[in-house]
Order: C-alpha cells, then structure tokens, then sequence
C-alpha cells in the first residue's frame, strides 16, 4: 500500500510565515505537508531578528532542519539566492525587493514539475498568483492566501476555528488584508477560482 502523499507547501514571501509566526501557528505549514522553502525567503525572513517575529521564524526553520525532526521542511538553493548573499557580503546595507518571489518562480518553473506531487503555494504578496499563470506550469498546483490556507487546514481538522486564528493574527499584525481569501486551483493551464 502507497503512502498518501501530502503536497508541497510553497511560502513565495515572508508575510505568511509572519502572519503564523504572530498565532504560533508556523507547524500547522509542517502538518499540512512538506515545508519548502527557498534561500532568498529564509534570508529576507531571518536576516534581522530584531525584526516582529523574525526570531520565531529562525528558531521554527532551526526545529525543523534539525536530525530526526518530524515537521517537514526543506531550503533550496536558488541562483537568486546566492546572488544575493554574495552582493551583502561586499554591500552590507543592499536592498532587494521581489527577490523571494523571483527565487520561487525560478524554482518552481526548474523543479516543481519533477515531484509528482500536489503543490500548494500560500502567499500574501499580489504578483504571485499572477506571477504563477504567466508562466503557466502544467502542475497540480493550488494557490492560497493564508486565510485560505487556514480554512483549508479547519477542513482538514488540524486547527478548529480558521477565523479565530486569523482575528488573533489581524489583532497583533494591523498590516493583513481582512478582506483577502483568495484560493485559486490551477490544472493543466486551467484556472478555477474557488
């Protein structure tokens, strides 16, 4: 017997894992499937630690990473990435917008196609969903705001009120879209909005 295969989970920007790490909520990602992450993400996530939740986002990835950890999470390599680190390194102040979600599409556009897997994609920043139809990747792929993501993870059962967690994410972090829960499926270049 197959074991079920949960997807991929992409985080594309540093928002949802700022929004989860405002609920304590960043392993309901790991209990949804494998955590994946790009170089650029983590850096621009972790760079400064006196930066809201940015400690909580490291020691999390630190958990993960760490031999035998059961909560799925794997960092790839990007050329993006590693651009990048090697310009801070001669600019220690250099800046660069957009790089996380250049270093997923790069990624996704290489590798995602090669894991047979579902992909679930779970993203704050506007330009990804479109970002993702430009491209048009022939893959199973499912694209969600992190409210969508909460009440797909309600559905599943692996936390009970989506909108409480979200209200406790809209109190701390002023910034989140209330009005943004968006969950778009895309298959075989045919886009369904759910």
């Amino acid at each position: 017997m197959n074991p079920i295969l949960k997807p991929e989970i992409i985080i594309p920007d540093t928002s949802p894992l700022i929004h989860l790490a405002a609920a304590g909520m960043l392993n309901l990602l790991n209990q949804a499937g494998e955590v994946v992450l790009v170089d650029m993400v983590v850096l621009e996530a972790t760079e400064r630690l006196d930066k809201p939740y940015a400690r909580d986002i490291a020691d999390w990835i630190k958990e993960c990473l760490k031999p035998g950890s059961n909560q799925p999470l794997r960092i790839v390599q990007t050329e993006i990435g590693e651009l990048y680190a090697a310009k801070k390194l001669v600019d220690p102040v250099y800046k660069s917008r957009g790089a996380g979600e250049a270093a997923v599409l790069m990624w996704l556009s290489e590798e995602v196609e090669k894991t047979g897997r579902e992909v679930m994609v779970v993203y704050e920043n506007g330009k990804v969903p479109e970002l993702i139809r430009r491209n048009a990747l022939d893959i199973d792929i499912a694209v969600l705001t992190t409210r969508a993501f909460l009440r797909f993870a309600a559905e599943k059962g692996y936390i009970d009120d989506a909108e409480a967690v979200w209200r406790a994410i809209a109190a701390v972090v002023p910034s989140v879209s209330a009005a943004d829960d968006r969950f778009i499926r895309r298959r075989s270049f045919t886009d369904t909005i759910f």
